[in-house]
């Protein structure tokens, strides 16, 4: 559970994790941005979020249980964060971006694709090889977020998907969550859609993907990009220099 410690060990993370940030660790100023980002909708009204989720619940009975947990959850969090303060949301922006100017790689994905700003191919395939090269399943993920945001279709080359699969962003998901992402019951990511208005029985998030955004008869396609992805990730391990290399 992305939520499960005590309020106590959550503002102890946030405030070293800040230290750290503030002190130049490009890690740290991620996830630090990544703390912000989740807790920025909340921050600005704990009330109207709390009211929302029980809309939901209302509008979704067999589901309502998990709408409960989902608020409690998000609350217990964020009313942790900075003695739950508003968070602005140029403070998660700026600190990925300083992440991304120090290096970090899932920072300098984040940062790449807006819907203001859309990179050109050339950019993404070099994104794309950093994730690789990498080997961290959460920029693999990090690559499906930033095709989301993409206003066309995007050539990436050798990375590219095969012919009939017309959902590449969660292909790359997908081969994230079993390459180890955190996408499991109970993660952010699901809790995430659930605050969206989609909680689901789903078990975790590739079984919410499945429903709410793919075609069973486009299944097949998603399953051999996914495939194809995980083979990509596997060779890249292969490659991996070893140390007294």
């Amino acid at each position: 559970m992305w939520a499960s410690a005590t309020s106590t060990q959550i503002d102890l993370d946030f405030h070293e994790t800040k230290r750290k940030a503030e002190s130049g660790d490009p890690v740290a100023q991620r996830k630090l941005a990544e703390m912000y980002e989740r807790c920025m909708m909340y921050s600005q009204s704990p009330q109207n979020f709390r009211g929302l989720m029980a809309l939901f619940a209302k509008q979704d009975m067999q589901h309502a249980k998990r709408y409960a947990e989902v608020a409690e959850r998000v609350s217990h969090y964020c009313d942790s964060i900075d003695g739950g303060k508003p968070i602005p949301s140029e403070a998660y922006q700026l600190w990925y971006a300083e992440a991304a100017r120090r290096g970090d790689v899932i920072a300098q994905i984040k940062v790449a694709t807006t819907v203001e700003h859309q990179p050109n191919e050339e950019t993404y395939r070099a994104l794309v090889a950093k994730a690789f090269e990498s080997r961290d399943p959460e920029a693999i993920f990090a690559i499906g977020d930033m095709l989301s945001l993409a206003k066309t279709s995007v050539d990436l080359g050798s990375y590219a998907s095969q012919v009939g699969g017309d959902y590449a962003e969660h292909a790359w998901e997908l081969a994230a969550c079993r390459a180890g992402a955190a996408c499991g019951y109970g993660s952010y990511r699901i809790d995430a859609a659930c605050s969206s208005g989609m909680c689901s029985n789903a078990s975790g998030y590739e079984s919410l993907i499945k429903y709410h955004f793919v075609p069973p008869g486009q299944q097949k396609f998603l399953e051999r990009d996914v495939e194809r992805i995980r083979f990509l990730l596997r060779q890249a391990n292969r490659d991996k220099p070893t140390e007294s290399g």
